[in-house]
């Protein structure tokens, strides 16, 4: 929208119908939505229709921690019921605390329990930020030959190109592709994660990571994993699972 306002003449635009011709189909149609809606809310018997109450605030205490952390993990040890502390903490989008101190709602009275036991959860390790490039289709190409490439899956590149199917591709379609450092996901090279002895952590898996890759960045073995993990040989990773990594005994 941006973009439109400034290439129109100087005094051009008075309201929002002025650009409307010009604008993207979705955003010609958001805009008078909201304005509807607003309109609805504001008066909703001139449109016969009665809007229900709202619903009573939400109870709730806050309580800072400085550990990141899932928040299902937590309501685990609160014993609370799956999606509570996300209906208190929506903005929370990720699932999970950040590492810096954090004013986190929970339940009232449970603020001093948290507490008492944050450093028996295990540690929270958000997935690496993938960036986004495209790739042109070339002859012969399929997504599983791309998905190599790039160090992802086949059904990861479904999901970011909203693909209805994954066998018919023509030749100069643009895909989009997870990339770090210009040759793919899986070959930049990361930061060993040390564990300490006793501690654990908890790593999501992103598109294309394998056990050898994860356990070459926590300084493990792929046999701990499995292990740990109660994974079989034949197991395959799927993106969003949760793997525990222990550090070692000393």
């Amino acid at each position: 929208m941006l973009r439109q306002i400034g290439r129109q003449p100087e005094g051009y635009l008075d309201q929002f119908w002025d650009l409307y011709a010009r604008l993207p189909h979705e955003t010609r149609r958001y805009v008078p939505r909201f304005l509807a809606t607003l309109a609805i809310v504001e008066d909703p018997a001139q449109f016969g229709l009665t809007l229900p109450e709202p619903a009573p605030p939400l109870a709730f205490e806050t309580v800072e921690i400085a550990r990141a952390t899932r928040l299902d993990a937590i309501e685990r040890q609160l014993q609370l019921p799956g999606g509570t502390l996300q209906e208190l903490n929506p903005e929370l989008r990720r699932g999970a605390t950040p590492r810096a101190p954090y004013p986190l709602r929970v339940p009232p009275g449970l603020g001093v329990p948290l507490l008492a036991s944050l450093e028996s959860l295990p540690l929270y390790t958000p997935p690496p930020q993938v960036e986004h490039g495209t790739h042109r289709v070339r002859a012969g190409e399929t997504l599983s030959t791309i998905a190599a490439r790039y160090g992802t899956s086949v059904d990861a590149l479904v999901r970011l190109n909203r693909l209805r199917n994954a066998h018919r591709l023509a030749v100069g379609q643009r895909l989009q592709v997870p990339v770090r450092g210009g040759r793919g996901a899986a070959s930049q090279p990361r930061t060993v994660v040390m564990v300490a002895p006793g501690e654990s952590v908890e790593h999501v898996v992103a598109p294309g990571e394998s056990l050898w890759q994860i356990a070459g960045r926590y300084g493990t073995t792929v046999e701990r994993l499995r292990s740990d993990n109660q994974l079989r040989r034949d197991a395959v990773l799927q993106p969003g699972q949760r793997l525990v990594v222990r550090g070692s005994a000393p």
